[in-house]
């Protein structure tokens, strides 16, 4: 097979991904918390489905009191989504039994939201004709933890590619062995059949619900591999499953001066 030698060159850092990863069925999963990290103390969450996207944004009023608004935004394109900002009342928390007579929603304005990366977008919005534009990041909470052992499958296509026979998609089997502490991330994995075991390190670092790292190979079994590199993002993990996206750059050893953009998802053994 002509990508074999590419494939153990690359496999020690080929440990992450999905097809797609952390992903609805329409686009990125814009499911967060995000923020303005120079601005503290408001901040607007999204819950994606499909592809249509909740907001729930909490701010402050002219008076400095804490007040909420929420949206339901359709996409307007691959990136951009619109919808009209809703103001909600309703009774009192403590009142029993609740009242839902008593709850009422209002047209404020309109807010769009327009990713810019898997981390970054601009926020847009106006309340009873003030308007306002955020840039915005995902906010991150706690870093998760990829430590396990993997049974997984990747998919990857070769672009650029000098040789027009190199170019397409591919997939293959493969098993792997993450340890991760903090900002470190060690892997080592051997895909299907004889190929040697090859190990990487790489930093780590998280923006919301996805991580990234960028892994260098130490060394495979067989001697080959070393300095490798593959860039992994939108990282996403749950208790039984890990997935993620990669890219690998056509200067790699073995790359034939193709570039490997693909995805790849485990299940934890």
């Amino acid at each position: 097979m002509r990508w074999r030698a590419l494939i153990v060159s690359v496999i020690a850092v080929l440990c992450f991904g999905s097809v797609p990863a952390a992903a609805t069925s329409y686009s990125t999963d814009n499911s967060d918390l995000w923020g303005n990290e120079a601005e503290s103390g408001w901040g607007i969450q999204f819950v994606q489905r499909a592809e249509i996207l909740f907001a729930t944004l909490y701010v402050y009023n002219a008076s400095g009191a804490p007040v909420w608004y929420a949206a339901v935004l359709q996409p307007a394109n691959a990136t951009t989504w619109t919808g009209d900002l809703m103001q909600t009342s309703g009774p009192w928390f403590g009142t029993t039994p609740f009242n839902p007579a008593a709850v009422g929603a209002n047209r404020v304005g309109s807010m769009s939201f327009s990713a810019t990366s898997d981390k970054t977008g601009v926020l847009s919005y106006s309340v009873n004709g003030t308007a306002v534009s955020k840039d915005i990041s995902r906010t991150t909470i706690r870093y998760d933890n990829y430590t396990g052992d993997y049974a997984g499958m990747m998919s990857w296509t070769a672009e650029g590619c000098p040789n027009p026979a190199d170019r397409g998609v591919f997939n293959n089997r493969i098993d792997f062995s993450l340890r991760h502490t903090g900002t470190s991330l060690d892997m080592a994995s051997q895909q299907q059949g004889n190929a040697p075991i090859c190990t990487s390190h790489g930093s780590y670092s998280q923006d919301g619900q996805f991580g990234n790292t960028t892994q260098v190979t130490n060394s495979c079994t067989n001697g080959t591999g070393a300095g490798t590199q593959i860039t992994y993002y939108e990282m996403n993990i749950s208790p039984g499953i890990v997935t993620m996206k990669f890219t690998a750059p056509s200067t790699n050893a073995g790359s034939k001066g193709c570039t490997l953009n693909g995805a790849m998802t485990g299940i934890r053994q």
